[in-house]
């Protein structure tokens, strides 16, 4: 069985490069096949070798250029294009016979999860494949608590979107003090105090997003991960197959 691992996050938050490294670290630590699937068809510059290129297909600079488009109104045109194709790149897929695929996802959120690519693409994808979101949380978003809860919030928006498990992830975990946010997400007392020590209007809102989401969800184990020295590889890997053999406890 193929294991999909989907990356998920914003511009910037540094996707690619963990797609690249933690391929890497699968294959020289765990002696498993690793295949790398880039789909952001804007993604001019890549720093890992895709062994699925979307832009071998589809390019948003080509899109612009015939059909006369903005960049957002090329990358929506790309995705209905790679729609289309999805049967054809899905045989790809499983051509490969590998134990894991590690798939890339554009940056552009609103264009990819809010439109029908997203979701035909899980479709398709849970029907050949077993598949996991790791939605990747820029450490650089989360100094504040408020953004913390925004965050947290924003993970179960894209379950609920695209009706899988999401896993969350604080990359460039180099570049802030992961034990504080640890904390806060181990004791939400002292991520309310925390948060009303903030100032500005959004306090009150993320005091009663948070609120509701206490009372449904429980706060989650969040893994911290950097490119530096493969940070928190060895805990990603474990949770994505606890995820897949159903053995472990994700909460």
């Amino acid at each position: 069985m193929t294991f999909i691992v989907l990356f998920i996050g914003s511009a910037g938050a540094g996707k690619s490069s963990l797609v690249e490294n933690f391929g890497k670290w699968i294959k020289n630590k765990r002696r498993e096949s690793v295949k790398l699937v880039n789909l952001d068809p804007g993604a001019v510059v890549l720093p890992y070798k895709p062994d699925f290129n979307i832009r071998d297909f589809i390019t948003v600079e080509q899109i612009m250029v015939e059909e006369n488009l903005g960049p957002n109104g090329a990358i929506i045109k790309a995705n209905e294009k790679v729609i289309e194709n999805l049967d054809e790149y899905i045989k790809k897929f499983k051509d490969f016979r590998s134990e894991y695929i590690l798939i890339d996802t554009p940056g552009q959120l609103e264009l990819f999860i809010f439109k029908d690519i997203a979701l035909k693409l899980l479709d398709r994808l849970s029907q050949e494949f077993r598949v996991i979101g790791i939605n990747v949380i820029d450490s650089n978003l989360t100094k504040k608590s408020s953004e913390l809860v925004i965050a947290y919030l924003f993970s179960h928006i894209l379950s609920f979107r695209l009706g899988i498990e999401i896993s969350n992830i604080l990359h460039k975990s180099d570049l802030v003090s992961h034990s504080k946010i640890k904390r806060l997400l181990n004791n939400p007392t002292d991520l309310i105090n925390d948060l009303k020590n903030e100032k500005g209007t959004i306090v009150d809102l993320t005091l009663l997003i948070l609120k509701h989401l206490l009372d449904l969800y429980p706060l989650s184990r969040l893994i911290s991960t950097s490119i530096y020295g493969n940070i928190g590889f060895a805990e990603l890997y474990d949770l994505i197959n606890e995820h897949f053999c159903s053995c472990g406890d994700l909460s």
